[in-house]
């Protein structure tokens, strides 16, 4: 499980922007950390936003290139989706509740912009469990498309990950199954060769 350890910077980004809004309240720490500067603490969230970003893709590009195992990677890819689940429930609350008046208006359009971001995190590495399930014959060309395009829709994430999670799993435990395409499906290059 070390393998999936830089994946964990996108499963907790969503609490670094629960992080920011406490400190935005928080007279100390916004004070103290940021000097009294909204655009420092925008900042921060940014640039872990880019480091978790750079593992994400990192994650991505290994997983495939070394084909890892698809029941571990879909169960870790699971596993990364539900972690962040109740940020994503209070951001939204929170968003919501700033809605109510004119002047906080912005910070519900700056909520939503830094949870399309999160999605865009945790979509890589759906993305990479997908097509590693696709490779190994669990998923059907028609599968993988619509668990990749789902993979970066709120709350359908979720779902879509917990169903690869439970095709792999049933692959799994029926023998000769993995690593054999499924009918109508292309095979793949290394298939080819």
């Amino acid at each position: 499980m070390k393998k999936y350890i830089p994946s964990i910077l996108a499963a907790i980004f969503p609490y670094s922007v629960l992080f920011a809004l406490y400190c935005m309240f928080s007279g100390f720490l916004m004070h103290s950390v940021f000097q009294n500067n909204g655009f420092l603490l925008l900042l921060a969230v940014i640039l872990f936003w880019v480091v978790s970003l750079g593992c994400a893709v990192a994650t991505c590009v290994i997983s495939l290139a070394r084909k890892w195992d698809s029941y571990k990677f879909a169960r870790a890819n699971m596993i990364l989706k539900l972690i962040p689940v109740p940020a994503y429930i209070l951001i939204f609350l929170i968003g919501c509740a700033f809605l109510i008046t004119i002047f906080t208006f912005a910070i519900s359009f700056i909520l939503m912009l830094l949870d399309g971001m999160a999605i865009v995190l945790s979509g890589l590495i759906g993305v990479a469990a997908v097509k590693r399930n696709h490779s190994d014959g669990i998923l059907s060309t028609k599968e993988m498309v619509a668990h990749g395009i789902l993979q970066f829709v709120f709350c359908a994430d979720v779902v879509s990950a917990i169903v690869v999670f439970c095709k792999a799993k049933r692959a799994k435990k029926q023998p000769g199954r993995m690593h054999q395409p499924l009918p109508g499906s292309q095979p793949s290059m290394s298939e080819v060769q």
